[in-house]
């Protein structure tokens, strides 16, 4: 009778991230049992353009969805999608799921507010792979940061 978790299967997870300096867009791929990093593996990083730079610049501060944050969460989906095929182009790496973090627009955890946006969904269609997204609402709204 097992009482714990098996931690022998291995996955490979595609990590991407996006910060609030708006310079681009860092992907990096990891192999884990689900408990330990088991290996750091082959890293890409993609600038954003200046166009796109532009465009999620105007949806800082942002707290409710209009015509600009929509346009930033499509410039933001459209980068990563580019980002992760690049990234697996030139490294040739098969990953069991891709961990999206997303581009922080709003955060004011003193509120219980944050807002990254891109769309997972559309990141997960379009490169054929789970998505796991989302990772900063819950915490922000129990008193994290």
């Amino acid at each position: 009778m097992a009482t714990s978790r098996d931690h022998t299967e291995k996955h490979v997870i595609l990590g991407c991230m996006s910060g609030t300096s708006l310079d681009g867009i860092d992907v990096a791929a990891l192999t884990t049992d689900g408990a330990d990093v088991i290996e750091q593996g082959a890293t890409y990083y993609r600038p954003y353009t200046d166009q796109e730079r532009q465009i999620i610049r105007a949806s800082l501060g942002r707290r409710m969805p209009d015509d600009t944050t929509r346009a930033a969460e499509q410039a933001v989906t459209v980068a990563h999608i580019d980002a992760i095929q690049k990234f697996r182009a030139e490294h040739n790496i098969n990953f069991d799921h891709i961990a999206f973090h997303g581009q922080t627009i709003s955060h004011d955890p003193t509120q219980k507010f944050t807002w990254q946006i891109g769309d997972a969904g559309a990141i997960a269609h379009a490169i054929g792979c789970p998505v796991i997204y989302d990772f900063r609402t819950d915490d922000v709204a129990m008193g994290g940061q």
